[in-house]
C-alpha cells in the first residue's frame, strides 16, 4: 500500500517527489523554524526590557575636578634615575637594599645578584637552581628567599649550599 504524499504549503513531498522538490520542502521547513526562533527572541527581548527594576534614575552633576594637585601634582622625583646593567640576566623578579646597602635582586634564571648601588660592579651572589620569586632579609641579616619551584629557603652556607626551611608542595 503507497503512502500518500505529505502536503507542506504548495510543495508535495513522497517517494515520488524529485530533489528539487525536497530541497524546496526544506527551505520551507528552515524558514518556519528561523522565523518562529526570531520571533521568540524578540518576544523575550521586548519582555525583558520592559521588565520592572526598582531603581529610580536620578540626575546628578559631576564635581569639577581639582586637576593635579596634591598627591596627583607633578614632580621631578624620577628624572635623576639611571638603568643599572644586568647583563645578559632576563628580570629581575625582585629588588631589595641588603643589610650592607648593595642592592639583591632575584633574577629568572635563580640568580641572585649583588649589586653596587652606584651601578657599577655586580656579581652573582648566589643561585637558588629554581626561580627566586621573591625575598628578604632577616634581624641577622641572612636572606631568606621564596623560591617557586625549591621553597623557603636561607642565604647559602659559606660553601654556597642554600639550607632549605621548607619544602615546596
Amino acid at each position: 500500500m503507497a503512502q500518500p504524499p505529505l502536503v507542506l504549503g504548495a510543495a508535495k513531498v513522497g517517494p515520488s517527489s524529485t530533489p528539487d522538490d525536497r530541497r524546496q520542502h526544506l527551505r520551507t521547513i528552515l524558514l518556519r523554524v528561523g522565523m518562529a526562533a526570531g520571533l521568540s527572541l524578540l518576544a523575550v527581548g521586548a519582555y525583558l526590557c520592559a521588565w520592572p527594576i526598582p531603581a529610580e534614575p536620578r540626575s546628578w552633576r559631576a564635581p569639577t575636578p581639582p586637576g593635579f594637585t596634591g598627591v596627583f601634582a607633578p614632580n621631578t622625583r624620577l628624572s635623576g634615575l639611571r638603568m643599572i646593567d644586568i647583563g645578559d640576566e632576563v628580570g629581575p623578579e625582585h629588588i631589595a637594599v641588603g643589610p650592607d646597602g648593595r642592592l639583591y635582586a632575584a633574577m629568572t634564571s635563580g640568580n641572585l645578584l649583588r649589586i653596587d648601588p652606584v651601578g657599577g660592579r655586580r656579581e652573582v651572589f648566589a643561585n637558588t637552581g629554581g626561580r627566586v620569586l621573591g625575598f628578604d632579609f632577616d634581624a641577622q641579616g641572612r636572606m631568606i628567599a621564596a623560591d617557586a619551584m625549591k621553597g623557603w629557603s636561607t642565604t647559602p652556607t659559606p660553601r654556597g649550599a642554600w639550607r632549605r626551611t621548607s619544602a615546596a608542595s
